[in-house]
């Protein structure tokens, strides 16, 4: 078959009852300029121009940012790097292991008897957990000298600076403490100035480089709603809403209901998916919960209500997403609790999973749902669109998280629940 290309001015229209933005949050690059930067005479550059570490072989890095990018990029480049330095704005990630002391994957631990504990408790369950994680590693008889310093460093930098899986966003990913044990990297957790040699950071400390590497995250944005000729035209007749008022509202998913349908479309002629960030756990999954009520809404099988009410409902969610998080719900606009997200979009659109029905039934299967890594096939047991046979199936063959971590998250749990009966309604579990 022949193929011509068409030519480059070629324009073709299409019409559509209804768009749905599926690009994800991880599009454009955030960097900011930082103090101080007109004089610094070394290279920086944001980690989506990052490709290789051995090209600073020989160097001084600092790397602004300890997310997943920064943790990886700061082990990475170490390994060549004649030193390493990474700055955080006062507290990083809550840092999770890959890997526990027994070897076991840490996702086995973000599930449902975990996160089911009311946010009150959360701390508790996180300080809990790192004492005990600290002891393991500590005195655990089979573990590499180097692997059991990493995860007690983790404990001991996440128990300094006070946070939990409940009330930070989390970093699943060890690689700059790695770097700490094994390269001797410097943390830093102050604001700094740079000058033409490096950073000076508030409380007096330098750090001379040759490279930064920024892994300082991304921004929404919208340019198909930016063009030049439509910008100020109106897109919602009815509340005279512009593009260029539409692209400035998107970009921050707290003003879309549950984060994925625009107010001003309730029918879902308008939505977006990819846009929730949960602490713990991952975006597809979220995503997929937004598609199935973003379908039943445009389906006509979940009805919304109108504009005015939605825009209330995102103030109300927002509000509870910024008590819960704190700064980092304004500085990452996604950012959700996976449990309680997922749960919410799954009452909805009618598919929770009948916990305490399972319970009676199938115990089995309620074990493995309490206790194996949170996962979407529990939102197949019934609803629209369910396939409890397949769902059980995977449920089958699955593994439960570490015994000593389950163990507390249970204990707490269980407590929580006799509280809430006897009327201490702010312990009431998260759909337990």
């Amino acid at each position: 078959m022949n193929h011509k290309e068409p030519p480059a001015d070629l324009e073709n229209e299409y019409a559509f009852d209804g768009l749905v933005i599926c690009t994800g949050t991880n599009t454009w690059s955030s960097l900011p300029c930082f103090p101080g930067q007109d004089k610094f005479k070394g290279k920086i550059l944001h980690a989506e121009n990052y490709k290789k570490p051995d090209v600073f072989k020989g160097m001084r890095v600092l790397i602004i940012g300890a997310g997943e990018s920064g943790s990886d990029i700061c082990n990475e480049v170490a390994q060549f790097a004649d030193k390493v330095a990474v700055v955080v704005r006062g507290k990083h990630g809550h840092i999770i292991p890959r890997k526990q002391a027994d070897g076991r994957v840490t996702d086995l631990n973000t599930n449902r008897v975990r996160y089911s504990n009311p946010y009150l408790l959360g701390d508790w369950v996180g300080w809990a957990n790192q004492h005990a994680k600290k002891f393991v590693a500590k005195y655990s008889s089979n573990k590499d000298p180097e692997e059991s310093q990493i995860l007690q460093t983790i404990g001991k930098l996440n128990l300094e600076q006070k946070t939990s899986a409940f009330s930070k966003f989390g970093c699943k990913n060890e690689g700059f403490v790695t770097a700490m044990v094994t390269k001797g990297a410097e943390l830093h957790r102050d604001a700094f100035t740079l000058n033409e040699y490096g950073a000076v950071f508030e409380n007096g400390q330098e750090f001379q480089c040759d490279a930064i590497i920024a892994c300082t995250g991304y921004r929404n944005a919208f340019p198909l709603f930016m063009d030049p000729e439509h910008v100020d035209q109106v897109f919602c007749a009815k509340n005279g809403l512009t593009y260029r008022q539409l692209a400035a509202e998107c970009a921050n998913p707290r003003l879309l209901y549950k984060q994925c349908i625009h107010p001003a479309c309730p029918d879902g002629t308008l939505a977006f998916s990819g846009f929730a960030r949960p602490a713990f756990g991952s975006i597809p999954p979220c995503s997929e919960m937004q598609t199935r009520l973003i379908a039943m809404v445009v389906s006509g099988e979940i009805k919304l209500p109108p504009t005015p009410c939605l825009r209330e409902l995102c103030k109300k969610d927002q509000a509870n997403w910024d008590y819960r998080f704190g700064y980092d719900s304004k500085r990452v606009k996604g950012l959700v609790d996976f449990q309680l997200y997922t749960d919410d979009m799954a009452k909805q659109t009618g598919s929770l999973p009948p916990l305490m029905t399972i319970f009676l039934s199938k115990p089995k299967l309620w074990w493995k749902i309490m206790f194996s890594s949170f996962s979407m096939h529990q939102y197949r047991l019934q609803g629209p669109y369910a396939n409890p046979a397949v769902a059980s199936a995977v449920y089958e063959k699955v593994p439960v998280g570490d015994f000593l971590e389950c163990s507390i998250a249970a204990t707490f749990l269980l407590t929580a629940k006799i509280l809430s009966i006897f009327g201490f309604s702010d312990m009431t579990p998260n759909n337990f």
